[in-house]
């Protein structure tokens, strides 16, 4: 009898511990009496056997959740699907999804609790990066809102600072402006209090961080992971715990109007992150130049016109001298020339700043559909209804997105020669292709017809929906 009970339960060990999901058994007193491979490496111990006779409020990172789940468990009997924040041996923490219940003795009388126990911190991280994101570009679309109608310096970057940390998008933010020559002229901050207060007086002497020094350098985004210790010449370093920081150059057309910074955790200093950020500086570089070359066409303009009030006076005054008269007029057709470059150059300005607000809408309206829908078959139907608005001509534009076995197309679609496609990267692997077709000839650019900021645009939009498919699919798996 000893042997068949020996025998079933050595058995049972074999089945616990062929399992990718993590197993617990304690009884009554809260001690663990059972536990599998899985979970043993979930938690960080070497075996199974460390973990037996372990108060199991160990592996809590809030004991007090046990006491909670234990009160649900004699109203229930079971728990299903519930996530937990647990703690591993070395004090790290993970996030794990839960199936519990009771279990009894052939006489009915209470044992304890068992339960599985999958690791789904992979999963609850993409989606609290998402979430981060989904806020950067909502920001993001607000600041772009707000260069298209603010025409003040020094309220348009304290505006964009305190859009950029709303609802958390980032936890402070502060933009340096230089003058022409390299030198401080301005700083703009949210987020920061007096702390501050020390880093804009060193800034104001011209004595930058060696974190701005190395970003004018490079002209690229510089991100720091750890600034508490990377960055002690910044009075700010201090307050970076658990954070890092991002900085990027302010520039447009090779000019440099000066440099922005951002606080952000750690794990979110990832390429996407900072090629986002990238944009964001970029907009600001735009939006800089339009405000002062607008600036400049309304002093030309007033320049012209305080010439032709004197060339008046001087035709008035000396019609005779008529060297004089063809020199002034000369002046006059100079002026006008640059007004119009400059007008031509406010126009192509304006104009591609209204092509990013396009961009930036699509990638809003892509992100909210992920979130708000459940299925790829939802998300990817809605999805290809918002890319043709995105393009260079969204009246001639339609749109395909071909998944596996199924096919979804934009309104009033044709499959014609001028194609601009990318694949659909499902874990590795092209699942189906994102396909943009325009239903009339149009000028050659970068790509055939298409716009090389269009070919970014698309390769973004696919590594998104690729990325939002592959979290469907693990959760249809769990």
């Amino acid at each position: 009898m000893k042997n068949n009970k020996k025998t079933v339960v050595n058995a049972e060990a074999r089945i616990l511990n062929s399992m990718e999901d993590g197993f617990l058994r304690a009884d009554t007193n809260g001690k663990i009496i059972m536990a599998n491979q899985a979970i043993a490496q979930m938690c960080g111990y070497a075996s199974p056997e460390e973990m037996i006779g372990l108060p199991i409020k160990t592996l809590y990172a809030n004991p007090d959740k046990r006491d909670q789940m234990i009160k649900e468990l004699k109203e229930k009997n079971k728990l299903v699907n519930f996530e937990l924040e647990l703690k591993r041996k070395n004090g790290t923490t993970l996030w794990s999804l839960n199936n519990v219940k009771t279990f009894y003795d052939e006489k009915s009388n209470l044992l304890g609790t068992e339960g599985l126990i999958r690791d789904i911190t992979e999963i609850r991280n993409t989606k609290e990066k998402l979430e981060h994101t989904n806020k950067v570009l909502a920001n993001i679309r607000n600041v772009n809102k707000l260069i298209t109608t603010e025409k003040e310096v020094p309220k348009l970057l304290q505006h964009i600072c305190e859009i950029l940390t709303d609802r958390k998008g980032y936890h402070n933010v502060w933009i340096m402006l230089l003058n022409e020559h390299g030198k401080f002229e301005a700083v703009y901050q949210t987020g920061l209090g007096k702390e501050f207060l020390e880093l804009a007086n060193l800034l104001k002497k011209n004595k930058f961080t060696s974190c701005a020094l190395k970003t004018l350098e490079k002209k690229d985004v510089v991100s720091i992971a750890n600034p508490m210790e990377d960055c002690h010449d910044c009075p700010l370093a201090k307050h970076y715990q658990n954070r890092g920081a991002m900085t990027a150059p302010i520039i447009y057309n090779n000019k440099l109007y000066g440099l922005i910074t951002v606080s952000v955790p750690r794990e979110y200093l990832i390429k996407e992150e900072l090629d986002l950020f990238k944009d964001i500086s970029d907009d600001i570089g735009l939006s800089l130049h339009s405000i002062i070359s607008e600036a400049k066409r309304l002093e030309i303009k007033k320049d012209l016109h305080v010439a032709n009030l004197k060339l008046r006076a001087t035709n008035q005054q000396l019609q005779s001298s008529e060297q004089q008269l063809q020199a002034s007029n000369q002046q006059l057709q100079a002026g006008e020339q640059q007004l119009i470059k400059n007008e031509e150059e406010l126009i192509s300005v304006n104009h591609s700043l209204k092509e990013r607000i396009k961009e930036i809408t699509c990638i809003f309206n892509i992100t909210s559909t992920i979130i708000e829908h459940d299925t790829i078959d939802e998300i990817l139907s809605n999805i290809v209804q918002f890319l043709p608005p995105a393009w260079n001509y969204p009246e001639t534009t339609v749109a395909r997105i071909q998944f596996q076995n199924k096919i979804f197309h934009s309104n009033n679609f044709k499959e014609t020669q001028w194609k601009q496609s990318v694949d659909i990267m499902v874990d590795s692997a092209s699942q189906g292709s994102i396909d943009i077709f325009y239903l009339t000839e149009k000028p050659i650019l970068y790509e055939g017809p298409f716009l090389k900021e269009e070919r970014a645009l698309i390769d973004t939009l696919s590594r998104i929906i690729g990325k939002s498919i592959e979290n469907i699919l693990k959760k249809e798996q769990v």
